[in-house]
C-alpha cells in the first residue's frame, strides 16, 4: 500500500451568529402581600387657601424562600419601602395673577440593606399670571437638602439614585 503526499484540504469556515438566544423561566417563588392604607383631605379653607394634608401606612409581608438567595430577594421586598408617609400641601392664590404652592413630604426609613434615613423635603413655586394666556412660574425642589436617596436597583451593580435640589424658571403659554 502506497500512500500518497499529504494533501492541504480547506474547510470553509462555519459563520456564527450575530447574538444567542437562551429560553429559560425565572421563578423565585415567592408569595406576598401588600397592605395599606392612605387618608387624604382636600380643604377650601376659603377662596384664597388650600390645604391638602395626607398620610399612608404600608405592610409588606413577602413568604421566605426555601434558598438563602430567594431569601434576600424576599428580605429585600419586604424591608425595601418606606412603612410611613406623610405630606401637606398648602396652596395660597392672594389675587388671580399670583399664587404660592408649598409641598411638605415626610418619608419614614427603611431597613432594607441601604437602610435609607426618613426625610422631609420642600417644594416651592411662585406663580405670576400675565394674562389667561402666558404664566411665569418660579420652582424650588427638595430645598431642605442637598439630595435625597429614593431608590436604588437590586441587581449590582446598583448606583444610587439621588434627587438633587433644584431650582428652574417656566414659561408657559396657553392657547
Amino acid at each position: 500500500v502506497t500512500l500518497g503526499a499529504p494533501q492541504l484540504v480547506v474547510i470553509p469556515p462555519i459563520p456564527l451568529p450575530q447574538y444567542v438566544l437562551l429560553n429559560g423561566v425565572g421563578d423565585n417563588a415567592l408569595s406576598g402581600r401588600i397592605r395599606g392604607t392612605e387618608l387624604s383631605l382636600d380643604w377650601r379653607v376659603s377662596t384664597q387657601w388650600r390645604l391638602q394634608p395626607s398620610i399612608g401606612l404600608m405592610n409588606t409581608r413577602i413568604s421566605n424562600a426555601a434558598d438563602s438567595a430567594g431569601q434576600e430577594i424576599a428580605k429585600s421586598y419586604r424591608t425595601g419601602a418606606p412603612r410611613r408617609q406623610a405630606s401637606l400641601r398648602i396652596g395660597y392664590d392672594p389675587s388671580p395673577q399670583h399664587s404660592l404652592d408649598t409641598w411638605i413630604r415626610y418619608t419614614g426609613t427603611t431597613e432594607s440593606r441601604y437602610a435609607f434615613k426618613e426625610y422631609v423635603t420642600l417644594d416651592l413655586r411662585y406663580a405670576y399670571r400675565y394674562s389667561k394666556a402666558l404664566q411665569l412660574e418660579l420652582v424650588g425642589q427638595n430645598l431642605l437638602d442637598r439630595g435625597t436617596v429614593e431608590w436604588v436597583r437590586d441587581l449590582p451593580p446598583s448606583p444610587v439614585f439621588e434627587v438633587p435640589r433644584a431650582a428652574y424658571v417656566r414659561a408657559s403659554y396657553r392657547f
